[in-house]
């Protein structure tokens, strides 16, 4: 075989080994979603892509026979041609006739290597990785085609496979039928979200989304000292100017307690009732739903949407109320804090100086761990206040004081005998992985 024909055939076989790795690298990086939404817009370079994909396991193996094959190739033509033009070379040092086999073979297998590596595998991996779209829409049909020729030895290198993972007591799984988990998911959603743009709102959203399937009613209830109501057993004009001070468009209607609940009554039914009929208030309630605290918080969104709703009753064990969770409140769990031209703007967590903060009593401790970088903790308890009521044991007082690792909570508010706000103080060093804002 002629010099140059070998070289040809060697360098085409590098290039065949660099094909298939490309194909096998990009169709495992495709995404099926985009290739869907391709093939609706008639590429059939799409389709044939999807067609790969949920057949990955058979054009996997077309792309190890296809490398497989190649280096065979080019190792055999390597070592001949190799001795051939190191010949003159050999001459000329003088090179004895026993020792040029094996410095051929040397040479010959170093040179073909970096080829190999460099030409055949990580220049077309790198490319399919980070072209993997428009890569795989490339290599579909001549990949299609090499499987199509070689369907029988495909077939049988697959039972092979198989039958060897079902000796190892394991199961096939291939890249498609993989799930990304909970965790996997927020960590790419939140990739995207830091690009900025468009797409932080949504990757937010959809964070966010994922956070509220394991939300329940106890996160977000209004809790029953906070609750404001009306008697049916006051005076219309009573009830109406209660109703009137507060900026909320429904309340709770109840007979004498928050524990004898009768239902609920919209502000724009209560204004219109005639101010001489004590009774009228009875023909306005509507019913409320109620629900326990341990209601996960997208089956309460259904039942808000079936039942056409906006505030249920959250009832204890005993039937007595807990609190009120609006519809509001749920969305905000989705879409954040949604507020009105009425609503006083108030961060439950603020900070007033280089460590110190003051807190609402009503903040979530998962919430003031996330912002402040604490691990704060209770069995008992999702908020601040819940928190500093068991640490201190008894009635909380003006000024009462908990230290909780290198934190110092102080009662800083109080009504009547709850604890409204809190004082945080951080006494030592800041965490190692927190800079100071």
């Amino acid at each position: 075989m002629a010099v140059w024909l070998a070289l040809l055939l060697a360098f085409l076989f590098v290039l065949m080994n660099g094909f298939f790795v490309a194909a096998e690298f990009a169709v495992v990086k495709a995404r099926g979603t985009r290739m869907e939404e391709l093939a609706s817009h008639g590429s059939r370079a799409a389709k044939l892509v999807l067609h790969i994909l949920h057949h990955l396991d058979e054009y996997l193996s077309a792309c190890q026979l296809g490398i497989t094959l190649a280096s065979i190739a080019l190792g055999w033509i390597g070592e001949p041609v190799m001795e051939v033009i190191l010949e003159p070379v050999f001459e000329w040092v003088g090179v004895a006739e026993a020792y040029r086999a094996g410095v051929s073979f040397a040479v010959g297998y170093a040179v073909i290597s970096a080829a190999h590596i460099v030409i055949g595998e990580m220049a077309p991996k790198s490319l399919a990785i980070q072209r993997a779209e428009s890569l795989s829409l490339l290599v579909a049909y001549p990949l299609h085609w090499f499987s199509v020729l070689f369907k029988p030895a495909i077939w049988l290198l697959n039972e092979a496979a198989l039958l060897l993972l079902r000796v190892l007591g394991l199961r096939d799984t291939t890249p498609v039928d993989q799930e990304y988990s909970e965790a996997e998911l927020q960590m790419l959603l939140s990739r995207a979200g830091a690009a900025g743009g468009p797409a932080a709102i949504a990757s937010q959203l959809a964070l966010q989304s994922l956070e509220f399937a394991s939300r329940t009613v106890a996160d977000v209830l209004v809790p029953r000292v906070d609750v404001v109501y009306l008697d049916i057993n006051d005076d219309l004009e009573e009830n109406r100017k209660k109703a009137l001070e507060h900026p909320f468009s429904r309340y709770p209607v109840c007979d004498g307690s928050p524990d004898s609940v009768l239902g609920i009554v919209h502000v724009k039914d209560l204004v219109r009732l005639p101010s001489a009929d004590a009774a009228a208030l009875r023909t306005v309630i509507r019913p409320a739903p109620s629900v326990p605290e341990s209601k996960p918080l997208p089956e309460l969104l259904k039942e808000f949407q079936r039942y056409r709703v906006h505030m249920a009753i959250v009832v204890d064990e005993y039937g007595g109320m807990e609190g009120i969770v609006t519809l509001e409140d749920v969305l905000e769990e989705i879409v954040g804090e949604i507020a009105d031209e009425y609503d006083v703007e108030e961060a439950e967590i603020a900070r007033i100086a280089r460590d110190t903060w003051v807190i609402s009593a009503r903040a979530r401790l998962e919430d003031i761990n996330e912002q402040l970088g604490t691990s704060l903790e209770s069995d008992t308890s999702d908020t601040l206040g819940g928190l500093i009521f068991d640490h201190l044991g008894r009635r909380p007082r003006l000024r009462d004081s908990v230290r909780i690792g290198e934190w110092l909570f102080v009662v800083d508010k109080m009504e009547d005998s709850r604890i409204k706000q809190i004082r945080a103080r951080r006494l030592g060093p800041p965490p190692a992985d927190r800079k100071d804002e």
